[in-house]
């Protein structure tokens, strides 16, 4: 009697750790979700940012597209000669084969060291700033400083391609000198990358 009692207690336990982990996760989710609140006079400063990850992010997508799945070809494939088609005279272009001779090297898509999503992070994180130009266009109305690092996340759904960007800045309007704080940034593709993999 004593040992059911105590299977019974354990299985309480479970349900409830796993209840607990379940609505801390959707509480996290929900918040990363939540828009920011922009004033309307800084809207020019966050539409101008989020242009610049859909180019970039967009960028990124086609050079995986263009060249089988790899943004940059790992170095086991770009020295092995079996390894890829090369489709320009000289080798200056190079399809990797994602299966050749038993030996499967297809990116994963999601999950893993040099998976698509993280190569499209990595490409976004990199290339972000070039694109932003120091806020340049922006300069005889704001100063924009940078207060932290670019942290980035790709959702690769069913439809699309979601790229949400922490970046955050300190706005000052140098008409009024106000002085505004602006960090989430969040656009989506409508690239089918997904069912294009899979």
């Amino acid at each position: 009697m004593k040992k059911r009692g105590q299977v019974s207690i354990f299985m309480i336990l479970g349900l409830v750790i796993l209840l607990s982990v379940g609505v801390v996760l959707y509480f996290r989710q929900a918040a990363l979700e939540e828009p920011e609140l922009v004033e309307p006079r800084l809207m020019p400063v966050k539409n101008f940012v989020e242009d610049c990850v859909y180019l970039t992010g967009e960028q990124g997508i086609r050079k995986i597209g263009s060249t089988g799945g790899f943004i940059t070809i790992p170095l086991e494939v770009e020295t092995n000669p079996y390894s890829y088609l090369s489709i320009a005279p000289g080798g200056g272009f190079k399809l990797p084969y994602w299966y050749y001779r038993g030996r499967n090297s297809a990116p994963p898509l999601s999950q893993g060291e040099n998976s698509i999503q993280e190569q499209i992070d990595s490409y976004v994180k990199d290339n972000l700033k070039g694109c932003l130009d120091g806020f340049k266009s922006f300069e005889n109305d704001f100063t924009v400083k940078e207060k932290g690092d670019i942290d980035s996340e790709i959702i690769i759904g069913e439809e699309d391609v979601r790229i949400n960007i922490f970046y955050p800045l300190t706005i000052t309007d140098k008409e009024n000198k106000e002085v505004s704080k602006v960090s989430r940034f969040s656009v989506r593709l409508p690239v089918k990358l997904k069912k294009i993999y899979e």
